[in-house]
């Protein structure tokens, strides 16, 4: 159990670690205007978007990606609201529509056939 545990911790970590935030119709800055933007959220990277007006934002803890589209989402940014979304990472893959009797040791066996971390989601 202890093993699990370990396992699970680690996947976690895993998968926080690179959640992102999107940053939508902002004004022309640079990336110390948008950390000021982002006010208590440490990130880890911005990558600016000039084209598209928007930025692809790296929590250091990809845990507070809920709380900062709760606290910044239709913010004013200099002249402009701006709307933040939940980003997607290249590093994380959605697995769906498995069958409703497939266990969690066939599943971890998909996973090792990828090599993917293994997260475990129960439906309820």
């Amino acid at each position: 159990a202890n093993m699990a545990a370990k396992i699970m911790q680690n996947s976690k970590a895993k998968f926080t670690k690179h959640r992102k935030l999107r940053l939508l119709n902002i004004p022309p800055s640079t990336e110390n205007e948008i950390q000021e933007f982002l006010s208590s959220f440490k990130t880890r990277k911005i990558i600016i978007n000039e084209a598209l007006d928007s930025a692809l934002v790296t929590l250091y803890n990809g845990n507070q990606v809920e709380e900062a589209i709760e606290k910044l989402n239709n913010k004013k940014f200099k002249d402009n609201t701006v709307t933040v979304k939940q980003g997607f990472s290249s590093q994380l893959i959605c697995i769906a529509h498995l069958p409703l009797v497939y266990t969690d040791a066939q599943f971890k066996e998909l996973c090792q056939i990828w090599t993917c971390g293994v997260l475990l989601h129960h439906a309820s």
